[in-house]
């Protein structure tokens, strides 16, 4: 596995994990969260979290992007 992985390399591992369950209510189960955390992970509206990313070995980083505003003239 690549030290960095992309959103959707993380998404690919989940999927493959779900796959393997068999249902996503058995990874829900299985990981010991709840089904709707774990759609909104599949569907893009949330982020994996430290619990979820850890069956992979991973953490997270974050970096905030820098914003600059400029006058209009």
């Amino acid at each position: 596995m690549p030290t960095r992985l992309t959103q959707l390399e993380v998404l690919a591992l989940i999927q493959r994990r779900i796959d393997k369950a068999g249902t996503l209510t058995a990874l829900a189960a299985e990981w010991g969260t709840s089904v709707a955390y774990l759609s909104d992970i599949m569907r893009g509206r949330r982020d994996p979290g430290p619990k979820i990313l850890q069956h992979f070995g991973l953490s997270a980083r974050r970096a905030k992007p820098v914003i600059t505003y400029e006058k209009i003239p």
